[in-house]
């Protein structure tokens, strides 16, 4: 889980900084009006997966502990 978060984390930061530029390359210089979306996608990144990470824990534990017991640990 703490993999997920080391890849995720950077991957999105690199998409918040050059997400403008990534879709000028990727798509063209006409699609450029959609980088604000992208930012917006982005933020979401993180917050999924450390919601999955709630999700793998009551998969791996079968549902002994809940949302509350991450904040304690």
């Amino acid at each position: 889980m703490d993999l997920q978060l080391t890849v995720i984390g950077p991957g999105a930061l690199v998409l918040l900084v050059f997400g403008d530029h990534l879709i000028q390359v990727v798509f063209s210089a006409s699609y450029a009006a959609a980088a604000p979306s992208l930012h917006v996608l982005t933020l979401g990144l993180l917050s999924w997966s450390v919601a999955t990470q709630s999700q793998l824990l009551q998969i791996e534990t079968n549902a002994r502990f809940n949302r509350n017991s991450l904040v304690v640990a």
